[in-house]
């Protein structure tokens, strides 16, 4: 047998992974994995802590607290983070020429439970369709590359800070479809692994014309909201289909249910009692973007179960998605777009969890940096982080 020990997670319990190499008989060896924690081997038990079957969800961690609120957002295949009302944001990776690796456009960044790292999707170059999986710590430093088969992306972390999920999107999948226009989509489907990249496990399964976005973990970490959508030809006038619904299920993908149509974008409040999302539903003005026409999205706001839908935002014309709950659950961030010469100009707003009193955070009045999908750092702001006065 060939032994080796590797460390997984130095920052938190010093879990460590112990590797067996099984010779097989005629089919030469066999690579198992036994996850043990540091105290474990010290004692020179044999046992073993979160099989290969185990995908339930530990106890959730606490984040430091801050000396005030921190946001991140994209901006022009960047990453920055700020402080709202304080100071310029400062950027943490990428390039906005779109030389390198850049972050991928509209991609919010994900942080760890405890504050301390962002995964990311990222890629070689603004317009480049292979799309994967990074993480660096909260200062920008310590940049890794976790998965290389470009194809995935939309990284969320669960709350005890052990696995990420993300959604899976191979190319030329056995199960793709066509369309008459001669164009073809994959499926999506989600998938979880550890933060080093290890350890990749099937959480959902992929379906012929559908995709799936993990959207944000319940505090507890029991269930797990996504969205789920369709792939489908564009419709007359060039008008494209709401596909989209809000999904949640459990961390192993078990006891899925349909929480609302026309609908994407769900983040769990801080408390867990309510679910924020971007709806189109009462269709509220129109958006072109080249050769494809959309109905703009609100925010709204649901119990967790699925009841009592209040929308949040009343702008007509302008598409308003990605909102993003601040720790302490006064705030809400949001990403606002809007058409300009048939592309579409965002900005980052934020506004009370009621709706009132929206105001910039991330704007630029000359149109020439975009910027989007906010992410409130882990942590109760000392200062900062009550509601915002109109």
């Amino acid at each position: 047998h060939g032994l080796g020990v590797r460390g997984l997670e130095p920052e938190r319990g010093r879990l460590v992974r112990l590797w067996l190499l099984i010779p097989r008989s005629g089919r030469g060896a066999e690579l198992r994995g036994f996850g043990l924690t540091a105290a474990l081997i010290a004692a020179g038990i044999c046992g073993c802590q979160g099989g290969d079957d185990d995908v339930s969800i530990g106890t959730p961690v606490s984040a430091t607290s801050l000396d005030r609120p921190q946001l991140l957002a994209w901006r022009d295949g960047q990453l920055v983070l700020a402080s709202p009302g304080r100071r310029r944001p400062r950027p943490l990776f990428g390039d906005p020429r779109g030389h390198g690796v850049v972050a991928v456009q509209w991609e919010r960044g994900a942080w760890s439970p405890d504050g301390r790292r962002i995964a990311f999707t990222a890629s070689y170059g603004a317009v480049d369709p292979d799309w994967d999986i990074w993480v660096i710590r909260a200062d920008g430093t310590g940049r890794r590359r976790l998965t290389s088969d470009g194809a995935s992306s939309h990284p969320v972390w669960s709350p005890d800070g052990m696995r990420i999920y993300f959604a899976y999107r191979p190319e030329d999948h056995p199960k793709q479809v066509e369309f008459s226009d001669g164009s073809d989509a994959d499926p999506a489907w989600i998938q979880s692994m550890r933060p080093d990249g290890s350890d990749r496990r099937e959480v959902t399964s992929p379906v012929a014309g559908q995709f799936e976005i993990p959207g944000s973990f319940s505090p507890d970490g029991r269930t797990l909201t996504l969205t789920r959508g369709e792939y489908r030809e564009l419709g007359p006038r060039g008008r494209v289909g709401d596909v989209y619904e809000v999904w949640a299920m459990g961390p192993d993908g078990s006891e899925a249910r349909k929480l609302v149509e026309r609908a994407r974008d769900p983040a769990f409040s801080p408390d867990g009692r309510r679910i924020a999302y971007a709806s189109d539903r009462d269709e509220n003005g129109a958006l072109s973007y080249g050769d494809a026409a959309y109905y703009a999205y609100e925010l709204y706001v649901m119990h967790a179960e699925g009841s009592s839908p209040r929308r949040l935002t009343h702008t007509r014309g302008l598409n308003e998605v990605q909102p993003a709950w601040m720790p302490g659950g006064s705030r809400i961030a949001y990403q606002r777009g809007w058409d300009y010469q048939s592309a579409q100009v965002t900005t980052v707003l934020q506004a009370n969890a009621d709706g009132s009193c929206p105001r910039p955070v991330f704007a630029d009045a000359g149109i020439e940096t975009w910027y989007g999908a906010p992410a409130w750092r882990p942590g109760d702001a000392r200062t900062g982080d009550g509601p915002l006065r109109c």
